[in-house]
């Protein structure tokens, strides 16, 4: 084998590892950029998954501060009524304490009060 056989081989031997190399490189690298995406992809969809249940906690939260309001608005809707209620009927006791036959429907009152008392005794001892 000649001298320039010999550096010919060692060039081709050369040039076929660098090739390989090269090859090697450029899978390694498709390798690195599909891991990557599939990182990217996996961390977008837990991103979304995240939003998602934030949002869907949010509105819960809304929902519940409505039905909260609601609810508390009812209740002094009806504190209020039942406050105008008592203030009329208060009213209306003044009122008929002023009336002529006061003293009539007083009397009634005093006699159904006295009959059911006795009616009650009868029940209650038997």
């Amino acid at each position: 084998m000649s001298l320039d056989s010999l550096v010919e081989e060692i060039r081709s031997r050369g040039e076929a590892e660098l090739r390989a190399l090269a090859a090697q490189s450029e899978a390694d690298l498709q390798e690195i950029a599909s891991n990557r995406d599939a990182r990217v992809t996996t961390i977008r969809l837990e991103a979304g998954r995240a939003a998602e249940a934030e949002v869907a906690r949010e509105r819960a939260q809304r929902l519940a501060a409505a039905h909260l309001a609601a609810r508390r608005l009812l209740y002094e809707a009806q504190e209020a009524r039942l406050a105008d209620g008592f203030a009329e009927t208060r009213q209306l006791l003044v009122d008929l304490a002023d009336r002529p036959e006061y003293a009539t429907i007083l009397k009634r009152m005093i006699a159904s009060a006295g009959g059911s008392q006795s009616s009650f005794r009868t029940n209650t001892s038997r």
